[in-house]
């Protein structure tokens, strides 16, 4: 073994040593990283110890799954108010004839102009604007996850078959 590697093993082991026995770093000033000692790079975490989470985006796994999951929720319920105002739209609709028909300006007694009627459309226009909204709230969040890198696994719903992979284009 050549002299001078012996003295920089010799030198690399003194510092180890010393990094290990040292007082831990005091705390970084405010805005600047904090120091890490050689010592808690060396070691391996204490068994049972929580590792930290990671973050993506500034939010955690169960955190973007939860905003998916509030806005898709949000869409679904939006959906199912329409749902809802046209089949009751509709089934006022069953019990009149097809081809009603009145003098021009005068006022038929249909359903179609019915209270009732005008209730309902008056529902599904409204639903109708919440839903448009409720799917602008899902594609931003879309765009926001797909911009801060968050994986395709946080953003799915549960019951979701994995995206399948984009095929290659031929140049």
């Amino acid at each position: 073994m050549r002299p001078g590697l012996a003295r920089f093993g010799a030198t690399l082991a003194l510092l180890v040593a010393g990094a290990a026995q040292a007082d831990p770093p005091p705390p970084a000033p405010p805005g600047k990283a904090p120091a890490v000692g050689l010592d808690s790079l060396l070691k391996l975490p204490p068994a049972g110890s929580a590792v930290g989470e990671a973050r993506v985006g500034g939010a955690t796994r169960q955190e973007w799954e939860q905003r998916f999951a509030t806005a898709r929720g949000d869409v679904d319920a939006a959906q199912k108010a329409i749902d809802k105002a046209q089949q009751e739209l509709g089934e006022l609709a069953k019990g009149t004839e097809n081809w009603q028909m009145s003098a021009p300006g005068a006022q038929a007694a249909n359903a179609e102009n019915s209270p009732v009627s005008y209730r309902l459309r008056q529902e599904i226009r409204k639903q109708r604007e919440e839903l448009g909204s409720a799917e602008r709230r899902l594609t931003d969040l879309e765009v926001e996850a797909n911009l801060a890198g968050v994986p395709e696994d946080w953003i799915r719903p549960p019951d979701a078959a994995p995206a399948k992979p984009k095929p290659a284009p031929d140049l």
